[in-house]
């Protein structure tokens, strides 16, 4: 019997005349990656990074999971409303859909608050067996112990350098004009070897593609 399929897609767009930072990166959000590192082996996984592919609507996915920050909100709801009307299965993630989960949900059959790692396989576990609850809510600043290694395989040949992690999370500060502050979550550290195991786990990759690689950290120096 066949996996069902899901694909991630990381939202974008480009607001200005000139191609946005975000356009023009070597590397890829983490967040896509991330989340296909921490699905289980139940369904296939895909990641689509708008940034470099455009949206394909004849996807062979049963289930679309979109990621993606306040700016790109009413084009959210407009892939959301096109892939619903396909029959698809739409899951909301990343920062607006934490922030604002109410907003979101309408357009949306769930919604995750939060950070995904403490729920993300069971929301999976759900969607294979047909009882997808309307929303998944993470509790504040879990541990970032264990996280399963971002899935680099499947990030496009358009992105020169796919090797992406993070160190820490979050931010010691409370800067006013900051978005992190909103729900404000401890800043956190992972462990060394945990990051290591990210750097090291490239082995799919090309030597070109894996001699480099960023680190995304909201706040690198934070403690020191």
């Amino acid at each position: 019997m066949a996996k069902l399929k899901l694909q991630i897609i990381v939202l974008f767009q480009n607001l200005g005349e000139e191609q946005s930072y975000f356009a023009r990166s070597p590397a890829p959000p983490l967040s896509g990656i991330l989340l296909a590192g921490l699905t289980p082996d139940s369904v296939e996984v895909e990641v689509l990074h708008e940034m470099v592919r455009p949206i394909d609507y004849e996807t062979d996915a049963d289930f679309i999971a979109l990621s993606f920050m306040d700016y790109c909100a009413p084009h959210a709801y407009e892939v959301a409303a096109r892939f619903r009307g396909l029959g698809k299965t739409l899951i909301a993630g990343g920062k607006y859909p934490s922030t604002f989960p109410e907003l979101v949900a309408p357009h949306f059959d769930s919604v995750v608050v939060g950070e995904a790692e403490p729920v993300w396989a069971g929301v999976v576990e759900d969607l294979v067996a047909g009882r997808l609850r309307r929303r998944y809510d993470s509790p504040l600043a879990p541990c970032l112990r264990d996280i399963p290694p971002p899935r680099y395989d499947l990030v496009e040949p358009a992105y020169a350098v796919p090797v992406v992690t993070e160190a820490t999370r979050g931010c010691p500060f409370a800067c006013t004009y900051c978005q992190l502050n909103i729900k404000r979550a401890p800043y956190r550290k992972r462990p060394i070897e945990d990051v290591i195991r990210d750097l090291t786990a490239t082995g799919g990759l090309s030597l070109p593609r894996r001699k480099m690689a960023m680190i995304y950290d909201n706040n690198f120096g934070g403690d020191m």
